[in-house]
C-alpha cells in the first residue's frame, strides 16, 4: 500500500517484522520516502507434513506473526500551525 501524505507530514512507523522458518515466511516493511508512505506485507506458507510433536514450534511461529498484528501502530505527525 502506498499513501501520499500532505507536505510536511511524517509517519512514525513501527519496526519491520520478518518471521521465517519451516512453516512459512511473513514480513511487513514500513517506509516513508519524501511524502510517500509505503507499507508492504508478504506472506508465504511453508510446505510439509509435520508430526504432532512440532505443534509448539507452529504455535511459536504464529505468535511471532500475531505480535506484529497486535503492536501495529502508525502515528502520523503534521507540522505545527
Amino acid at each position: 500500500m502506498q499513501v501520499t501524505l500532505p507536505e510536511g507530514w511524517r509517519a512514525r512507523v513501527p519496526a519491520d517484522v520478518v518471521v521465517s522458518g519451516e512453516f512459512g515466511r511473513y514480513s511487513t516493511v514500513y517506509r516513508q520516502e519524501g511524502r510517500v508512505l509505503t507499507i508492504a506485507r508478504r506472506e508465504e506458507s511453508g510446505q510439509g507434513i509435520f508430526p504432532p510433536s512440532r505443534l509448539p514450534d507452529v504455535v511459536s511461529f504464529y505468535r511471532a506473526i500475531s505480535a506484529d498484528e497486535e503492536n501495529r501502530t502508525l502515528v502520523i505527525d503534521r507540522p505545527a500551525r
